[in-house]
């Protein structure tokens, strides 16, 4: 917090945001499936919200992001409005490593300008998108510019200052990422079906210059066979 109080990151995350449904849902005696999810998250004491807008496809502009879905956006506002409202920090990227092939560098740059001018005053953090350095057949300098250019453009615009970083795949922190002036933490993944151990996450403690680092992604409890709660809650234990 500005005060300097330390904030317990506990966060659900919502990676295809836009496809929940705000207006129906399939969760007897409830009218939202969005608003079912996000308020059991926080009867559960979750204090943030993780997310980007689309799925395996880009959808809320066309590829070089000079036209945009409106009502795509309309719908969008009433999801983040309804995150803040209940308390909840909202941890936003504006995309996917699978929307790289899909948008324009130049493109990525106006939708993280477009994205910070619209979303910025809400209590956020930024993390541009999940992924960054995904498995993708093409250069990986072309895939890595397409996101680093986004990032500095969230920077750019982003009149508060929020925390920003990028969703990165398992690994050692990555020095090109973290040498940009923009990025201020590290958003780690321990990745599903294994526990990493103490050691991963030691590297990112040890990294100079010091950042905060969190795990954002280990091991989501269902997911896939033989991943329990107790596997969601050593993931937590380890980092």
């Amino acid at each position: 917090y500005q005060d300097g109080t330390p904030f317990f990151y506990l966060a659900d995350t919502h990676w295809f945001l836009s496809r929940e449904k705000w207006g129906e849902s399939n969760v007897p005696g409830t009218d939202s499936q969005f608003k079912t999810a996000i308020d059991k998250r926080k009867e559960q004491g979750f204090t943030a919200i993780q997310s980007h807008p689309d799925g395996h496809r880009l959808t809320m502009c066309n590829t070089g992001c000079t036209e945009i879905d409106l009502d795509k956006f309309r719908d969008y506002d009433q999801k983040v409005n309804y995150i803040a409202e209940q308390g909840l920090v909202h941890n936003m990227g504006i995309g996917a490593f699978h929307h790289t092939q899909e948008i324009t560098a130049e493109g990525a740059e106006r939708l993280g300008k477009y994205f910070a001018a619209r979303y910025g005053a809400y209590p956020a953090l930024w993390f541009t998108a999940q992924e960054v350095d995904g498995p993708l057949d093409m250069p990986k300098e072309e895939q890595e510019a397409v996101w680093m250019g986004a990032s500095a453009a969230i920077e750019e615009s982003d009149a508060y200052g929020q925390p920003q970083s990028v969703h990165m795949m398992p690994g050692v922190p990555k020095q090109q990422w973290a040498a940009q002036p923009w990025h201020d933490w590290f958003m780690t993944q321990g990745g599903h079906g294994t526990v990493l151990s103490a050691n991963h996450y030691k590297r990112y403690w040890d990294y100079a210059p010091t950042k905060p680092f969190l795990e954002s992604e280990n091991n989501y409890e269902g997911l896939y066979i033989g991943i329990t709660d107790k596997s969601a809650r050593n993931g937590a234990y380890k980092s």
